[in-house]
C-alpha cells in the first residue's frame, strides 16, 4: 500500500478510438473522481464499474496494448503533447512511482513520427 492505496504489480490497458481507457469515457464524472478507487460508470447504456486514475496510477508498471488502424489518430494525440484527460481519459495514466509502457502494432501506430517509433528486436 502507498498510503491506504493498494499497488499493483502490472496493470494491461486497452485504448479506444475515442481516448477511453478501462470504462473511463471522455466527459464521463469517473474521469474527474480523486477520492475512490473503483466507481460505477454509465456508457453505451450500460452500467460498468472502473479503477479509478488514483488506484491505476499506484500501479509498479501500467502498460497500454494498442491495435487497430482506428487507435491511430488518438495515439498520435496522445503522444503529441500534455492532451486534456476529460476529452481523452487515456491521458489520465500517469503512473507515480511506477512505469508506463505503450506497446502498439504498426497499424496503431501509422501516424506516429519515425523518432517514435521502435521496432521490435529481431530474432
Amino acid at each position: 500500500h502507498r498510503a491506504g492505496v493498494p499497488v499493483f504489480d502490472v496493470v494491461f490497458l486497452g485504448l479506444g478510438a475515442d481516448g477511453h481507457t478501462l470504462s473511463l469515457f471522455p466527459d464521463s464524472e469517473a474521469v474527474k473522481e480523486t477520492e475512490r478507487l473503483v466507481v460505477e460508470n454509465r456508457a453505451d447504456g450500460e452500467w460498468r464499474l472502473t479503477m479509478t486514475f488514483r488506484l491505476v496510477n499506484n500501479a509498479r508498471y501500467l502498460v497500454f496494448l494498442i491495435g487497430g488502424r482506428e487507435k491511430a489518430g488518438v495515439l498520435k494525440e496522445l503522444l503529441s503533447g500534455p492532451p486534456d484527460k476529460n476529452k481523452l481519459p487515456a491521458a489520465g495514466i500517469k503512473p507515480l512511482k511506477g512505469r508506463l509502457l505503450c506497446l502498439a502494432d504498426r497499424e496503431a501506430a501509422s501516424q506516429l513520427p519515425p523518432s517514435e517509433k521502435t521496432p521490435a528486436p529481431s530474432q
